[in-house]
């Protein structure tokens, strides 16, 4: 392990305490656990980053990489979008965002905020996952095909729309990737038990595709 110096060591303790204190708001404790982890002020006592949060705090790596993200977010938005603009105020916000490319955050919040000042709605995690599909993924196109150049024994399936495809397993992953979540932090046999059944059930949805 490498030792911290003095100025280090305040430092880490300085951060800790925003953390214990941090869900005041849990946009300064993925401020904190960015710079814990980009300025590796875990090694003295842990090897990595991961293995740190899950010592000091019982936590998932998901779980600081979400607040980290959030972090992300937030400096996307206020670098790139207009300051008159509401700003995101929920984690299931910041997280539906995080998703996104970098680049794309802003584009997408900006169309967010002024859709919903245009019909009074409220920026939802479920809106924002809505116009982020129309935003980032690409219009689906139809493709004529001429039925001259398909040969005996060719499969023609017609036109496919991928995107509802794509989005279950899009969703599905993310189910899999929370259980294994859930079965890191598990303390007792049958919990363990009960996450692995559902992530069972969930590899075998998608070897069913």
């Amino acid at each position: 392990m490498n030792e911290l110096t003095t100025t280090e060591r305040s430092d880490l303790q300085r951060l800790e305490t925003q953390i214990e204190n941090g869900l005041q708001t849990f946009l300064q404790v993925g401020l904190a656990l960015k710079e814990i982890r980009d300025l590796k002020l875990y090694r003295e006592e842990h090897q990595t980053f991961e293995k740190y949060v899950a010592s000091r705090w019982e936590h998932s790596k998901s779980w600081a990489y979400q607040l980290i993200n959030a972090v992300i977010v937030e400096q996307q938005i206020g670098e790139n979008v207009n300051c008159s603009l509401q700003k995101p105020t929920s984690e299931n916000q910041y997280r539906e965002l995080a998703k996104l490319e970098p680049e794309k955050i802003p584009q997408v919040w900006e169309a967010v905020t002024k859709e919903c000042e245009e019909t009074g709605e409220q920026p939802t995690a479920k809106k924002i996952k809505t116009i982020a599909a129309e935003i980032v993924e690409p219009e689906f196109e139809y493709v004529e095909v001429d039925e001259s150049e398909i040969e005996p024994g060719d499969i023609d399936c017609g036109p496919v729309d991928w995107k509802p495809i794509q989005r279950k397993a899009v969703a599905t992953c993310e189910s899999l990737m929370r259980v294994i979540g859930d079965l890191s932090e598990a303390k007792s046999s049958e919990s363990k038990q009960y996450c692995i059944e559902w992530a069972d059930k969930i590899w075998e949805g998608l070897r069913s595709w």
